[in-house]
């Protein structure tokens, strides 16, 4: 489950980022 979280949360900030 963290790994997945993790993942997650990886693409979630690169597109909050991006914007």
């Amino acid at each position: 489950m963290m790994h997945l979280m993790l993942s997650v949360s990886s693409v979630i900030r690169c597109h909050v980022a991006r914007k």
